[in-house]
């Protein structure tokens, strides 16, 4: 059976992925294929700390209403991810829980979603971060809505 992560912040980009992991002496995640998709009944916001990304990283809360896209990877065989591998920021308590996640015509996938307990004050991403998630997210291919939403955030 195939393991499923699913990604919304820098890791849409699995290149800065494995340099933070380098940097950071982790075992590296090693993706087989991606497809676009989106997670309901989050949003996205900005309240982790992160020193390396001079800003606030990305993270998910629980909103009834809300939508958050991204990409889900399929993990070679064998392969197993782990909080402590994905995280990236200061001060948050993660976990990875198995969520449904929703794909092209219909598709769904029970995916591991990482998402860190931050009850801290939303905070602006910086323009080098989110350029990062940008060009992932036009690079998955991800609704130009969305893009548009990521476009208009402050930094």
């Amino acid at each position: 059976m195939a393991t499923y992560y699913f990604a919304y912040g820098a890791d849409l980009d699995p290149e800065d992925l494995g340099l933070r992991c380098s940097m950071r002496r982790r075992q590296h995640v090693r993706f087989a294929k991606s497809t676009p998709a989106y997670l309901k009944g989050y949003k996205l916001t900005a309240n982790i700390p992160s020193h390396y990304r001079q800003g606030g990283i990305f993270n998910i809360t629980p909103d009834p209403e809300g939508t958050v896209h991204g990409a889900v990877y399929e993990l070679h065989a064998g392969d197993t991810i782990s909080a402590a591998m994905m995280k990236e920021g200061e001060g948050a308590s993660y976990l990875l829980a198995v969520e449904t996640v929703h794909a092209a015509k219909g598709k769904t996938f029970q995916a591991l979603v990482l998402r860190a307990d931050a009850a801290g004050k939303t905070l602006m991403p910086s323009q080098s971060y989110l350029d990062v998630v940008l060009k992932a997210a036009k690079k998955h291919k991800l609704p130009a809505e969305w893009i548009a939403t990521l476009q208009s955030l402050k930094t």
